[in-house]
């Protein structure tokens, strides 16, 4: 016998809406609708960093957040919803300003449940050629659990003045690849 042949599988009672695809449910021989688990956030204002330490990028403008999955207001992270665990993709892209044109190094870290998870994905060094301005970005694959959170981080070093982390260039993306 095939047993591909014996197998059922539970169509959803409702009708799906725009975007949504016909996917696996959580209960095996069940299918749902449902869309790509995906968010992108970025800074209403410029978040002022202090110097040489590592501070929370606090995103507070969400444009994107299918599944609720981002906090914009308290802990400024994306957290993976129940059931949802799997592989992810993330980016962030942030500009940190300088006044004084005196930022000495920048550096952007992925954390994952409150701890430094990827290596320090940029770093730039310019001791003798101070900036004004510093952009890094950085991409990364991530398997994860459903109630795992990760939240982005930068530190950055100035010889004078203070630092910004400007809203008009910076941003924080994902969105789960598979299961």
């Amino acid at each position: 016998t095939n047993p591909a042949s014996d197998l059922e599988l539970k169509l959803p009672a409702t009708i799906g809406t725009a975007n949504q695809v016909l996917r696996n449910s959580s209960t095996a021989g069940t299918l749902e609708f449902g869309g790509p688990l995906a968010f992108f956030v970025k800074l209403n204002s410029g978040q002022a960093m202090a110097d040489n330490t590592w501070v929370k990028i606090e995103w507070d403008n969400e444009d994107i957040d299918t599944d609720n999955a981002f906090d914009s207001s308290t802990n400024y992270r994306f957290t993976v919803p129940a059931n949802k665990g799997g592989i992810y993709w993330f980016n962030s892209h942030i500009r940190i300003d300088n006044g004084n044109g005196a930022i000495r190094n920048a550096y952007l870290r992925f954390y994952k449940n409150g701890s430094g998870f990827s290596p320090y994905v940029y770093s730039d060094e310019f001791e003798s050629h101070n900036r004004y301005q510093v952009i890094m970005d950085s991409s990364m694959l991530m398997n994860l659990n459903a109630g795992d959170y990760i939240e982005v981080y930068a530190l950055s070093d100035t010889s004078a003045g203070s630092l910004t982390c400007n809203n008009g260039q910076s941003w924080f993306q994902g969105y789960k690849l598979g299961g």
